[in-house]
Protein backbone atom coordinates (compact mmCIF):
# COMPACT_ATOMS: atom_id res chain seq x y z
CA UNK A 1 0.00 0.00 0.00
CA UNK A 2 1.59 3.23 -1.12
CA UNK A 3 1.68 6.58 0.72
CA UNK A 4 -1.05 8.19 -0.44
CA UNK A 5 -3.59 5.24 0.52
CA UNK A 6 -3.21 6.62 4.16
CA UNK A 7 -2.88 10.67 3.59
CA UNK A 8 -5.83 12.54 4.57
CA UNK A 9 -7.13 16.12 3.38
CA UNK A 10 -6.50 18.93 5.45
CA UNK A 11 -9.40 20.92 6.71
CA UNK A 12 -11.95 18.48 5.06
CA UNK A 13 -12.86 17.33 9.24
CA UNK A 14 -15.87 15.14 9.73
CA UNK A 15 -18.83 15.94 7.88
CA UNK A 16 -21.61 17.37 8.85
CA UNK A 17 -24.31 15.43 10.72
CA UNK A 18 -27.56 17.53 10.84
CA UNK A 19 -29.22 18.14 7.76
CA UNK A 20 -32.79 19.36 6.74
CA UNK A 21 -35.25 16.25 6.24
CA UNK A 22 -37.78 18.50 4.68
CA UNK A 23 -39.88 21.47 4.66
CA UNK A 24 -43.55 22.02 5.32
CA UNK A 25 -45.67 25.49 4.48
CA UNK A 26 -46.98 26.91 7.27
CA UNK A 27 -48.50 30.07 4.90
CA UNK A 28 -47.66 30.63 1.97
CA UNK A 29 -49.22 33.48 1.12
CA UNK A 30 -46.72 35.20 3.32
CA UNK A 31 -44.45 32.92 2.74
CA UNK A 32 -44.02 31.45 6.26
CA UNK A 33 -42.30 27.54 6.52
CA UNK A 34 -41.35 24.92 8.50
CA UNK A 35 -38.25 23.09 8.16
CA UNK A 36 -37.52 19.76 10.50
CA UNK A 37 -33.79 18.62 10.70
CA UNK A 38 -32.42 15.31 11.00
CA UNK A 39 -31.07 16.06 14.77
CA UNK A 40 -31.23 18.83 17.46
CA UNK A 41 -30.52 22.27 16.67
CA UNK A 42 -30.77 25.98 17.89
CA UNK A 43 -32.42 28.52 16.24
CA UNK A 44 -29.41 30.77 17.74
CA UNK A 45 -26.73 28.81 15.43
CA UNK A 46 -28.89 30.37 12.22
CA UNK A 47 -28.37 33.79 10.84
CA UNK A 48 -32.05 35.49 9.84
CA UNK A 49 -30.91 35.10 6.11
CA UNK A 50 -30.00 32.05 6.16
CA UNK A 51 -32.04 31.08 3.91
CA UNK A 52 -32.94 31.69 0.12
CA UNK A 53 -36.60 31.11 -1.22
CA UNK A 54 -36.42 30.20 -4.86
CA UNK A 55 -32.57 30.67 -4.34
CA UNK A 56 -33.12 34.46 -4.67
CA UNK A 57 -35.57 35.82 -1.81
CA UNK A 58 -33.38 36.03 1.31
CA UNK A 59 -35.55 34.49 4.68
CA UNK A 60 -36.58 37.51 7.27
CA UNK A 61 -37.26 35.58 10.58
CA UNK A 62 -35.80 32.28 11.77
CA UNK A 63 -37.18 31.27 15.20
CA UNK A 64 -37.57 27.95 17.00
CA UNK A 65 -40.12 25.75 16.13
CA UNK A 66 -39.19 22.33 18.09
CA UNK A 67 -36.08 20.58 19.72
CA UNK A 68 -35.68 19.71 15.64
CA UNK A 69 -37.17 22.13 13.75
CA UNK A 70 -37.37 25.94 12.56
CA UNK A 71 -39.95 28.35 11.40
CA UNK A 72 -38.58 30.22 8.75
CA UNK A 73 -40.42 33.59 7.59
CA UNK A 74 -39.63 34.56 4.05
CA UNK A 75 -42.75 38.12 4.30
CA UNK A 76 -43.29 37.78 0.66
CA UNK A 77 -45.85 35.42 -1.36
CA UNK A 78 -44.62 32.47 -1.73
CA UNK A 79 -47.46 30.45 -3.97
CA UNK A 80 -45.66 28.94 -7.15
CA UNK A 81 -42.13 28.52 -5.45
CA UNK A 82 -41.04 24.97 -4.82
CA UNK A 83 -37.82 25.23 -3.02
CA UNK A 84 -35.50 26.98 -0.05
CA UNK A 85 -31.69 26.72 0.06
CA UNK A 86 -30.00 26.81 2.71
CA UNK A 87 -27.00 29.63 2.55
CA UNK A 88 -25.55 29.57 6.56
CA UNK A 89 -23.02 28.03 7.75
CA UNK A 90 -24.22 26.96 11.39
CA UNK A 91 -22.25 24.28 13.25
CA UNK A 92 -22.59 20.69 12.13
CA UNK A 93 -25.36 21.76 9.48
CA UNK A 94 -24.91 20.04 6.45
CA UNK A 95 -24.27 23.70 3.94
CA UNK A 96 -25.54 24.39 0.72
CA UNK A 97 -29.44 22.39 0.98
CA UNK A 98 -31.72 22.10 -1.40
CA UNK A 99 -34.82 22.18 0.71
CA UNK A 100 -37.86 21.19 -1.56
CA UNK A 101 -41.64 21.47 -0.66
CA UNK A 102 -45.14 20.85 -2.01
Amino acid sequence: MGQWATRRRRGAGPPADIYAIDATPIDLGNGIFQINYSGDIDDAWFANNAFLLEGVNPSVTVTQAGSDSLTVDFMIDAIGTSFIKYVGDAPNVRPQQIITFT
